[in-house]
């Protein structure tokens, strides 16, 4: 496990498993920090494109898109 000192956040520091790291990084090509800041744009990102799938078949459209 790696230890990750994280500045001005809620906590201070977090457990990541090393292997699980190090892939990260070789596909990103960053740094550490970088990597898991890209990873967690992605987590939310990700997180906020099902949301927004749940609503398919949910909303009354009128209008052609074409």
């Amino acid at each position: 496990m790696t230890k990750i000192q994280f500045d001005n956040t809620q906590f201070n520091n977090a457990n990541i498993d090393n292997i699980l790291l190090n892939q990260a990084i070789a596909i990103t090509n960053l740094d550490k920090d970088k990597t898991i800041e890209t990873a967690l744009q992605f987590f939310i990102t990700m997180h906020a494109q099902e949301n927004i799938r749940a609503l398919r078949g949910k909303l009354d459209w009128e209008n052609d898109l074409a």
